[in-house]
């Protein structure tokens, strides 16, 4: 996809060789010298720290749409916030097959 000057890509993604590990650090599944070694990597790529900045704020987001009703299942989005979430989804699903 071809940006023009001074506009970001929207697709936020971390290094190829990264990606593994930067949502590991974002899920803090990670442990030992792969999370040492993704921590060294963040320190010196700002690609890869605005990719976990993303996903962390994705991650928060998404934790905020509905609440659990004690049963363990979230509660039923309104029809437009379904509708936009699944678009969403289905987005992500074409994004990365």
């Amino acid at each position: 996809m071809k940006q023009s000057m001074g506009q970001e890509d929207p697709r936020i993604r971390p290094c190829h060789h990264m990606e593994t590990q930067v949502s590991g650090m974002c899920d803090d599944t990670l442990s030992g010298p792969a999370r040492w070694y993704t921590r060294f990597h963040l320190l010196t790529c700002s690609r890869c720290r605005k990719a976990l900045k993303a996903l962390r704020a994705l991650r928060e987001r998404l934790g905020r749409l509905g609440d659990t009703g004690g049963a363990g299942r979230i509660s039923t989005l309104a029809a437009d916030h379904r509708s936009a979430l699944e678009r969403g989804m289905e987005e992500v699903e074409r994004r990365n097959p």
